[in-house]
């Protein structure tokens, strides 16, 4: 009479690596499957393959490893994406909510300052105080001292502005803003959690640079056919 196996029991290891490669073959199948079958967030769906050029890097020189920096406790939450201080030393954040806080000098902890709507990312103030908000899914807009929002362009070229990033502001006053994707955002894509995912799957060139004069209050469209512009500056020339 046999005695009955205990312990753990022990599996081949050819047993193992077919039950993991069904388990892979399976999850790519899935996110295949995925991909094909489900209801794309905007029509037409147009994924392009896209080859990545050479790289660059910055050089060792130019990085500055001694300077020291201060950092402040904001709600993970709040998901903050810009920073902005204005001539009196207070800063600035936007939080994924809509709002506006800000952070005195000599405090500990940031308070409401205003609601703007949408998903405040790139804060700069101009010669006035004034913060200047690329609001992803509503445009551009300025923040009075006082709190007060003001839409200054929701569209340019007579295309809505839907992926307001980041800005930059020249030395005339003149606004520099990236439009990530003229497709997706936010509103276009519902409760879906990436809006950026299906632009990077569909890999064309959906971005664009605006110019805002707040002189004339015309937003014109600088540059387009770009990938996913983000992040800008404006050199001293």
């Amino acid at each position: 009479m046999s005695r009955p196996r205990t312990g753990t029991p022990r599996f081949p290891r050819r047993r193992v690596t077919r039950i993991v490669g069904s388990a892979l073959a399976l999850t790519v199948a899935a996110g295949a499957a995925f991909f094909l079958l489900a209801e794309p967030p905007a029509r037409p769906f147009e994924p392009v393959a896209w080859r990545p050029g050479p790289g660059t890097a910055v050089p060792p020189g130019r990085v500055d490893r001694t300077a020291a920096t201060s950092v402040r406790a904001i709600a993970p939450a709040d998901a903050p994406e810009d920073i902005a201080v204005n001539s009196g030393g207070e800063i600035f954040v936007g939080t994924k909510t809509g709002q506006i806080l800000r952070i005195r000098p000599g405090t500990a902890g940031a308070e409401p300052f205003a609601e703007v709507g949408g998903r405040p990312l790139g804060l700069a103030f101009d010669a006035r105080d004034h913060l200047i908000v690329a609001n992803h899914g509503v445009g551009l807009q300025s923040v009075s001292p006082a709190g007060a929002v003001t839409v200054l362009a929701d569209s340019a070229a007579g295309k809505p502005i839907r992926s307001a990033n980041d800005l930059a502001i020249g030395r005339d006053g003149a606004v520099y803003l990236s439009d990530s994707t003229a497709k997706y955002n936010s509103s276009t894509m519902g409760d879906r959690t990436s809006f950026s995912l299906f632009d990077f799957l569909e890999g064309r060139a959906h971005g664009r640079v605006i110019r805002y004069d707040p002189a004339t209050r015309i937003a014109t469209e600088l540059l387009s056919g770009l990938y996913f512009p983000n992040g800008i500056v404006v050199t001293p020339d």
